[in-house]
Parts: C-alpha cells; sequence; structure tokens
C-alpha cells in the first residue's frame, strides 16, 4: 500500500486509508493499462497476421497445412484409416485400450497435429506413438511422460488445444480421471476438445484393490455437461469412437473408457453406430414369444450375447450395444423408442434390462432391470 501511495504522488506518512485522489487515479491508471494492453495485441495480430500472409505466399502447402490444423479439419485420409481399423479389429479378440493404441498409431502420420502422453501408465493405457518422445533436446517430439500427475496433464492438454491448431490426448487409468477432476471440469466448461484415454475402466481389476477399481467415474462423467463419456465394446466400437473425438463440432472433452481384458468380436458391432450412441446389435426374430432388450456397454456386451444364447428358448432378445449415453439422448425420440422400445415398456410388452460393472446411477430412466456385477479372472460375482 505505502508503495502504491508514493507511485501515485501520496505521502505514505499520511496513513494507509485511500483516499478520493488516489482512487480516481487509480482508477484512470488501469484504463490506461488496460488501453495499452490491448493496442499491443492487437499490433501484435497484425505483425503475426503479415507474416504469416508472407510465409503462405513463399510456402504455400505448409501454409495451407497450418490453417487446416488451426481450423479443426481432418485429412481424408484420417476418417479413412479408423473406419479400415475398425473392420481389422474383426480379425481376433483383443482389449479395448490395445485396440486404442493402434488407432492413434493408425492415424498419427496423417495427423501432425496430434500430441499427447500419459500419466506415467503409457504401456498400461497403450498409448506409445512409437517415436522419440517431447524432451528439452527433442522439441519435435509428440508423445510426453506427464509423469505422476492427472491434473497437471490434463491441464496442459487443455493449453496445448487452446493454442488452436493441436489436437491433444492424454491418459490414465478411468478410476484416476477424478484426481484431475478440476482440469477436466474446466475443459467442459472451456469446450477443449481434449481426448482423456481412461483404460483399466471396470471393478474386474480385483488384484489392484478399490483404489483403482472405479464404481462412480462413469456417473460422474455422464452427468457432466459438455463431456463425452463413450465406452466401446469392441476394436470396430473404439475406432468408432474415434471419429466422434475427431468430429465433434460442439468441442466436447471426450473420455474413453476402455477395458484391461481381452473382449471378443462382436458380431453386428458397427463403427457408424458409435456416434447414435446405442444401435441394435441383434434383433428380435418376432417368434411370438414374450420380448426381452438387454443392453450394455463395454466389456459387459459380450455377457448380453453369452446370455441372448441362454435365453432363447422362452424368450425372444434384442441386443443393444449403447457405448455412449449422452450420444443416445441426443438422437431423435423416433430413434430412441425404435432402439429401447420405451413406448412397448411402458405398455408392458417389452422388458428391457441394462448391464454395466458401474454404479447404476441414471439408469433408471431407460431400462426396467439392472445388473451390476464384476467380473474377475475365476468368474462372475454379484
Amino acid at each position: 500500500m505505502w508503495g502504491s501511495r508514493e507511485t501515485f504522488g501520496e505521502s505514505p506518512a499520511t496513513g494507509v486509508w485511500v483516499q478520493g485522489s488516489v482512487e480516481s487515479r487509480l482508477f484512470v491508471w488501469r484504463l490506461q493499462f488496460y488501453a495499452q494492453v490491448q493496442e499491443r495485441g492487437e499490433r501484435s495480430v497484425e505483425a503475426w497476421n503479415a507474416l504469416f500472409e508472407r510465409y503462405k505466399k513463399e510456402y504455400p502447402s505448409e501454409g495451407e497445412e497450418i490453417e487446416r490444423m488451426f481450423s479443426h479439419k481432418l485429412r481424408p485420409e484420417v476418417l479413412e484409416t479408423l473406419k479400415t481399423l475398425g473392420e481389422k479389429a474383426k480379425e481376433k479378440a483383443d482389449s479395448t485400450r490395445a485396440h486404442s493404441g493402434r488407432m492413434l498409431l493408425g492415424i498419427k502420420d496423417f495427423m501432425p497435429e496430434l500430441i499427447g502422453g500419459s500419466a506415467d501408465l503409457t504401456g498400461s493405457n497403450c498409448t506409445d506413438l512409437k517415436e522419440p518422445s517431447f524432451q528439452v533436446a527433442n522439441r519435435s517430439g509428440r508423445y510426453i511422460h506427464f509423469g505422476v500427475r492427472e491434473h497437471a496433464m490434463i491441464a496442459m492438454a487443455n493449453g496445448l488445444y487452446h493454442f488452436g491448431c493441436m489436437r491433444p490426448f492424454c491418459a490414465t487409468f478411468l478410476n484416476f480421471v477424478t484426481y484431475g477432476w478440476g482440469a477436466v471440469r474446466l475443459a467442459a466448461l472451456s469446450k477443449c476438445g481434449v481426448l482423456v484415454v481412461a483404460t483399466h475402466d471396470s471393478i474386474e481389476l480385483g488384484q489392484d484393490g478399490p483404489t483403482h477399481q472405479p464404481i462412480e467415474v462413469l456417473a460422474l462423467c455422464r452427468a457432466t455437461p459438455n463431456l463425452i463419456a463413450i465406452r466401446p465394446a469392441d476394436g470396430t466400437e473404439v475406432a468408432g469412437a474415434y471419429a466422434v473425438w475427431l468430429r465433434d463440432e460442439l468441442k466436447r472433452v471426450t473420455v474413453l473408457s476402455l477395458c484391461r481384458s481381452s473382449v471378443p468380436v462382436l458380431q453386428g458391432s458397427s463403427f457408424d453406430g458409435v456416434i447414435k450412441g446405442a444401435y441394435v446389435l441383434s434383433d428380435f426374430e418376432n417368434n411370438g414369444k414374450k420380448k426381452v432388450v438387454i443392453a450394455g456397454s463395454g466389456s459387459e456386451v459380450h455377457f448380453c450375447v453369452e446370455a441372448k444364447k441362454l435365453l432363447t428358448n422362452n424368450w425372444d432378445v434384442r441386443l443393444v450395444s449403447m457405448p455412449c449415453w449422452t450420444l443416445f439422448d441426443e438422437q431423435p425420440a423416433e430413434y430412441r423408442n425404435q432402439v429401447l422400445c420405451l413406448s412397448e415398456r411402458r405398455q408392458g410388452k417389452v422388458l428391457t434390462a441394462y448391464v454395466e460393472a458401474a454404479s447404476p446411477f441414471g439408469e433408471c430412466t431407460r431400462v426396467s432391470l439392472r445388473f451390476t456385477a464384476s467380473r474377475p479372472e475365476n468368474g462372475l460375482l454379484p
């Protein structure tokens, strides 16, 4: 306070209260200061634009590529590659985290703007880009070893996104997303379209204990505005989830919830179905038996497939894969009604069930019955 009084020509000895003359001069000084800041910023923008115009004339193809990245337009090869990898994923069973790693490796050469890393879990998250990492001696590296600090990692990803021309991703376990939740929430508020690769997404991870077992995290993500939580059931849906992230015009955070254990290839899984949030995986046979819709997400969908086999003697079963509740809720009412038979359920003509290894919070508006369970290596536990 004494220093401020001296700055504005007042004697410090007269006291520490703010006199009217000091207050008015301080207000004027603030106006002048911010006007100078604005003017300096405008000059910097003009200088940058002039420099970039000269650059584009000298290097037209490079200039066009920079403009593409700042506009977040994708090269056509990116979606083509994702679709190809989605089809190739049907060749063998694997964990969705492993499929995710293949997607990153597949698109990186067509996306110089792709940059990201893991919170000291690169091997577990399957996010290694198989190229030299970002280091003091290698500033061109695109893979960042963030260290064990989820909040700082996600906050840095937000900053990279706001720079304008980058498409950042970061990775950890799903349960550890809550360690960086303040940054996730700020990303949603700020419309940072970052990708959070969140592996080990189920309480099947019994050997590591409750600190690693996400119970409420999916419900938290689904409840957050401007955030898309996607839980793909196999490699084809993983490819579709990456396409959702890259094409989302609302600039929402995408949390990709991925499993650690291998899941089988699902007959009927769809790349294009992911963007609708839910779709029919296997339909009714219309054989006159009582009808039931069994929906699920992620690594529990193949349990639904097995359940249908057990129920076919007495029930006519429709299977629904539901990788993203948010995207499904955005679909037209007619589509939502058609997929989950909502009208028939209200009339008591169709029973609906939802299967997921997580908190059932939020499911009551969609289904009649809910099943949540863990899947350790030795079988299914209630």
